[in-house]
């Protein structure tokens, strides 16, 4: 499921012949169900073996005269499967069954019968988390909260009076 895009922003930093254009990479996403966020993503220039990601999602949230550090909030590795290049990676999120949103990015590309290319660089695409079972099929990363019974399918009746309900 596409959810976003990644588009390329660039900002100017000083004046005169010391001005100097800064590039990042701007994700915008908008889960299901979800209200839409804004990340920047940079490239992790710390980066000193294959286990640490390329690049560091940063939570976008200052707004105008505000003032906050930035917020780290995932990270992207680039990946290769025979001549498809992409990259793939996660947000941290308490909104998830495993606390991340994993993500995929694609290059954009123009779908048919369109005739304009997209101003994007990347789509963003999302499926929702699936538990992998062991060998044993005994447990897995996500069970689920059960709200039945051993003994029926259906919810627990719930017995409180609506007058007694404080709101």
């Amino acid at each position: 499921m596409n959810i976003g895009n990644v588009s390329q922003k660039s900002f100017t930093v000083g004046s005169g012949e010391n001005q100097k254009v800064q590039k990042f990479l701007e994700l915008i996403i908008r889960p299901p169900f979800m209200e839409s966020a804004t990340f920047t993503i940079t490239q992790n220039k710390k980066k000193q073996n294959d286990n640490e990601p390329d690049f560091n999602i940063f939570y976008s949230y200052n707004r105008r005269g505000e003032k906050f550090r930035r917020v780290k909030a995932g990270a992207i590795w680039n990946k290769t499967k025979g001549d498809l290049e992409y990259k793939t990676g996660h947000i941290e999120t308490p909104l998830m069954p495993n606390g991340k949103l994993n993500i995929t990015l694609f290059k954009a590309k123009q779908l048919e019968g369109e005739t304009v290319a997209p101003t994007w660089i990347y789509d963003v695409v999302w499926s929702f988390y699936k538990a992998e079972d062991d060998s044993n099929n005994s447990s897995s990363n996500y069970n689920a909260p059960a709200y039945h019974s051993e003994s029926t399918n259906t919810p627990p009746e719930i017995d409180i009076d609506e007058d007694e309900i404080p709101f």
